[in-house]
């Protein structure tokens, strides 16, 4: 059966954010670590211990408390980025149903009318999902629409069927209505996305 990928770019964006992570906190060793060389080399610099010794360590203080409020600052920024992923994350798990819009818009052609879409959740006890474990469903969908005749509206199911998109199609039911003096078939179709997650 063909899958599709319903996730690509907050998947995407998922990764920038964890590499402009990485990215900062390596930003933040360096700058430590230059610090720490400024310390080392003004430490060598103070050769007459009685010359001057009070100007100097007090400078020598003064970019160490430099450095530690850099530090917290880019502590702070690493917080505040690691929050960002973890959002990105949730917002990854949220599945992008244009691809389904766009499937079903493109398979309905001129012959057949779409009036409703529904979707949720499917299975019992699914309501502590995590975000980022939404996207593998399952999902059950109800499809609401009109064909101008049975043989359409079967049409329109099969080529569904064929995508490869759905698990599981089938017609629920169809009965005649009419569209101004124009005589239609509605119909409702249960479908389902995606397979049970595996624990």
């Amino acid at each position: 059966m063909i899958t599709v990928n319903l996730l690509p770019e907050s998947v995407r964006a998922a990764r920038r954010e964890r590499r402009r992570v990485r990215r900062w906190i390596h930003a933040a060793a360096a700058y430590a670590g230059a610090w720490v060389l400024a310390v080392a080399v003004a430490n060598e610099m103070v050769t007459d211990p009685a010359a001057g010794l009070e100007p100097k360590l007090a400078a020598v203080n003064a970019s160490l408390t430099s450095a530690e409020a850099s530090i917290e600052l880019i502590h702070a920024e690493q917080q505040r980025l690691l929050g960002r992923v973890r959002v990105v994350r949730d917002i990854a798990g949220q599945p992008d149903w244009s691809v389904l819009v766009a499937l079903l818009a493109d398979r309905a052609g001129d012959s057949v009318g779409l009036r409703e879409i529904r979707l949720e959740l499917d299975g019992d006890g699914r309501s502590g999902v995590s975000p980022s474990d939404i996207a593998f469903g399952p999902y059950a969908v109800e499809i609401i629409g009109i064909a101008s005749s049975q043989a359409e509206a079967t049409a329109f199911v099969l080529d569904l069927e064929r995508s490869g998109l759905f698990a599981l199609i089938d017609i629920a039911e169809t009965s005649p209505e009419r569209v101004g003096q124009q005589p239609v078939v509605r119909f409702r179709l249960l479908a389902r996305i995606g397979e049970e997650a595996t624990p």
